[in-house]
């Protein structure tokens, strides 16, 4: 079946007028509203381009020559990324309802205990499940080479840590309550998106396989 992907853009006519941030300041923001926005950005406005939830690399590409981000969307998902990539503040403004404030560093710090939550599950936790994805999207089309990749990719960890014993799932769409079939699985790692984790609350592969020997012991 083949894949296509459409370009939606947003009729919503964006403005900047309640934005009022000093410095050279970074602008994002999703798809629908990428082509209004470029438009909207000169001087210290600097359009960064489209970010995903789990990809921020347009807007880390300028981060030594920006002050601050806004991101233009709804929602704070996309923010919270953003913040954690950058370490920089991030503001919203929401296209709909014109809502312009600063992203609440307590929401950014809320985040890092919980990942750090999640690492010291993994430490304490010998029966391991790792997670891969099939989903379009998360996963090219050239299907059995990047699941093979991946396969082998779950090696390093077992390398890293081998006294814990682990289980490799393969999925499409990921539900919690699959998850809660295999009751001796008692920690799951995340080999997909990087942010299926803030939902389903578990550690990232690539949190634990680049972590120095000490934070380990």
């Amino acid at each position: 079946m083949e894949l296509l992907f459409v370009h939606a853009k947003s009729n919503i006519n964006v403005n900047f007028d309640n934005v009022n941030l000093d410095g050279k300041i970074g602008i994002v923001t999703t798809i629908q509203y990428a082509d209004s926005i470029k438009r909207l950005c000169k001087g210290n406005y600097i359009f960064c381009g489209q970010i995903l939830g789990c990809n921020f690399n347009n807007a880390f590409k300028k981060n030594k020559i920006i002050d601050k981000y806004l991101y233009v969307g709804t929602g704070r998902f996309h923010a919270i990324g953003l913040a954690l990539k950058t370490e920089k503040d991030v503001y919203i403004l929401n296209p709909i309802s014109n809502e312009f404030y600063k992203l609440n560093k307590r929401e950014i710090e809320n985040y890092k205990i919980k990942k750090k939550s999640a690492l010291l599950k993994f430490f304490g936790s010998e029966k391991i499940g790792l997670l891969v994805t099939l989903k379009l999207g998360q996963y090219t089309p050239r299907k059995y080479a990047e699941l093979k990749e991946k396969i082998n990719n779950t090696e390093s960890i077992k390398i890293l840590y081998p006294g814990k014993k682990f289980y490799i799932f393969v999925f499409n769409t990921l539900r919690k309550e699959e998850l809660a079939n295999f009751k001796d699985i008692e920690c799951w790692i995340n080999m997909a998106c990087p942010r299926i984790a803030d939902d389903y609350d578990i550690a990232n592969f690539e949190d634990i396989v680049k972590l120095p020997v000490a934070a380990k012991l």
